[in-house]
């Protein structure tokens, strides 16, 4: 709009000037008589606006001089010069001709500045619009002063200062370095010095406290002649780099480098936990024989007084044994089985008889546990985890490695109002309290800035091989997986005190003991009778259960393997035992080949229905009624005369509606 009112004011005030001249009295028109005096028109027509306007003004500048010539105005009127008429029209039309063509390439000229201008503005938007864009900050220093002289949006984003106010000062860079990477710098300038590009990364402070991780990439850059930053001079006058903020990346290179050990130590830790099922269920075929042969011995010496107290400290040592290896099977169950009622105290004595074992003798590891503390529905793998992971830590803040370690467990009406961050539904059958469970050390205690992170996943204040960061945090999400809370409470020379808070549910139908441990009662019963198949792949387990049974009057026989049951009840691919059906089955759960359990399945699945006895080691298996209904559990290490007063309740349990034998 603009243009179009400059090119019609041009043009009316050329109209003017000719019209204003045309219509004058002669004698007034001296004044005018040089064409020069619309040369400022004709000026500001090749500068400011295109050929046509330019074209038009000439033609009327052409309609002045012709007027004028005519009515003897002017340089070439007729009467002037002694010029011939021919020769002042010729000297009119070359002077006009010289015009034209000074006005047209004036035209042109400032037309071709004019658009290389628009050009260079574009490429110039064009370039701030990238560079507002990219993330890495691109600058430009001089050199060899360093005086900052562009800096995109990114590098005050990324450095916190302000460009404008940084624009012509040196070393700007140098002022928010880490003071402890300044000779990482000084290194990277000495080698830019001597090769014209380097790269860097090192910290920064920002000016507002925060410290991030940034790139930085520098060459040397020499201006081309003709440009605005040409300087005539050898070495080169330009550094031009960028600046890119790398925090985040080596956050997640950390975080991932945190989740590989992790993974590493969890199948390390599953490795483990794999070899300690196998020892101890080892260990329970040791004990068991060891168990047995000490009830013969009894049986053999009668009422002997010494032998009897011996054999009770045998059977003691035997039941600690038994814990440990319980402690050990616990340890490689599988985390995730499902909750069930488990009461705390055992829980804790588990935990406690393996880590006093485990930690120094400098360390005092102390149970206090409240008697009659109500059952709580929990998954106690995990809860030994919980238990270990706390523990391990308050040893690790115990200064020197003195000092004591308290597990409590106690009831409470309800955890306190600062610990309940959540509303999470009460388990099934949740009764109106709850069970405290607290961890207390007398260590160095932690400052409130450690404190308000310590649940923070990967945050540790150990060096890097003493801890990923992840005990606590693991902590955490177990406890809230259980529908409880978590507490910690710390300072500064006073100790930590971790509490977790779990719903307890109704004391009535309390979990059944882990397996058959009761004494064998006095006297001698009546003989029994039956056929007993025996299946265990330990000789020493399977001798000493089938003299006992034998003892008792069972006929038994005796198979190492889950595929030898299975034969045992086909009489085509077993003819060599003749005789009744069996009244009974006795099976170790892991044998070579085909396990108990999957023989038994195979058994029902084909119409049997003799009672069985299933002896196992592991403290997670349980029983379907669908698929092995008429069955008991017998978990390891047993009392053989328990085992045989089992075999007396379960005998003669055989449903009556369903054959005994195979289903032809």
């Amino acid at each position: 709009p603009w243009a179009a009112a400059e090119g019609t004011l041009l043009l009316c005030g050329l109209t003017l000037v000719t019209l204003v001249f045309v219509r004058l009295p002669v004698g007034a028109r001296s004044i005018l008589e040089l064409p020069v005096t619309a040369f400022v028109f004709m000026i500001w027509a090749a500068v400011r606006f295109g050929r046509r306007t330019v074209a038009v003004a000439l033609l009327l500048l052409s309609l002045l001089f012709v007027v004028q010539f005519d009515r003897g105005l002017g340089p070439f009127a007729r009467d002037r010069t002694a010029l011939s008429v021919e020769n002042k029209t010729i000297a009119l039309q070359a002077y006009l001709l010289t015009i034209y063509l000074t006005i047209f390439t004036l035209s042109v000229v400032v037309r071709q500045r004019r658009r290389a201008t628009a050009e260079v503005r574009f490429r110039d938007e064009q370039f701030r619009a990238i560079a507002k864009t990219l993330r890495p900050a691109l600058f430009m220093q001089t050199l060899p002063d360093r005086e900052l002289t562009y800096a995109s949006p990114a590098f005050e984003r990324i450095t916190g200062l302000n460009i404008e106010d940084e624009l012509g000062e040196p070393g700007v860079l140098r002022k928010i370095i880490h003071p402890d990477d300044r000779p990482i710098i000084d290194a990277a300038i000495a080698h830019f010095d001597a090769t014209g590009a380097d790269e860097a990364m090192f910290r920064i402070h920002r000016p507002d406290g925060e410290e991030r991780w940034v790139w930085a990439t520098a060459a040397a850059f020499t201006p081309e002649p003709g440009s605005p930053l040409y300087e005539r001079t050898d070495a080169p006058t330009r550094l031009v780099g960028s600046l890119e903020d790398i925090t985040e990346r080596r956050r997640a290179r950390s975080e991932r480098r945190l989740l590989e050990e992790q993974l590493r130590e969890s199948q390390k830790m599953e490795t483990i936990g794999q070899l300690a099922g196998g020892v101890a269920h080892d260990f329970n075929n040791l004990l068991t024989v060891i168990s047995a042969h000490a009830e013969l011995v009894e049986e053999e010496t009668g009422g002997n007084p010494a032998v009897h107290r011996s054999l009770t400290a045998v059977r003691a040592a035997i039941d600690n044994a038994a814990g440990v290896s319980r402690s050990l099977l616990t340890y490689s169950s599988d985390a995730s089985t499902p909750h069930r009622r488990c009461r705390l105290p055992d829980v804790a004595e588990q935990a406690h008889r393996m880590l006093a074992r485990t930690l120094p003798a400098t360390v005092n590891l102390r149970l206090d546990v409240e008697p009659d503390l109500p059952p709580v529905l929990a998954n106690p793998v995990q809860l030994q985890q919980i238990l270990f992971n706390l523990i391990l830590n308050a040893r690790a803040a115990l200064h020197d490695g003195l000092g004591a370690i308290t597990l409590g467990l106690r009831s409470v009406e309800r955890p306190p109002g600062h610990a309940v961050s959540r509303d999470a539904p009460p388990p099934a059958g949740a009764g109106p309290g709850w069970v405290e469970i607290s961890i207390t050390d007398t260590g160095e205690g932690m400052p409130p800035e450690i404190l308000a992170r310590v649940f923070e996943p990967f945050f540790t204040t150990r060096s890097r091989d003493g801890g990923t960061g992840l005990g606590l945090s693991v902590v955490r999400g177990i406890v809230e997986e259980h529908g409880g809370y978590i507490d910690v409470d710390s300072a500064v020379g006073r100790g930590t005190r971790f509490r977790i808070w779990l719903q307890a549910l109704t004391p009535d139908a309390a979990e059944p003991p882990p397996g058959v441990t009761a004494d064998r009662p006095a006297g001698r019963r009546p003989p029994a009778s039956g056929r007993v198949l025996l299946a265990e792949d330990e000789p020493q387990i399977r001798a000493i259960i089938a003299g006992a049974l034998q003892n008792e009057g069972y006929e038994v026989d005796q198979v190492g393997d889950g595929t030898a049951l299975l034969a045992a009840f086909d009489p085509i691919t077993d003819p060599a035992r003749p005789g009744r059906p069996y009244d009974l089955l006795i099976t170790d759960v892991d044998m070579p080949g085909l396990s108990g359990l999957d023989g038994l399945r195979r058994l029902r699945e084909t119409g049997h229905r003799l009672p069985a006895v299933i002896m196992t080691g592991s403290l997670e298996l349980t029983l379907d009624p669908e698929r092995e209904g008429n069955t008991v559990l017998v978990r390891k290490p047993f009392n053989v005369g328990e085992l045989c007063r089992v075999v007396r309740e379960r005998q003669g349990t055989a449903d009556p509606d369903t054959p005994a034998e195979p289903r032809r």
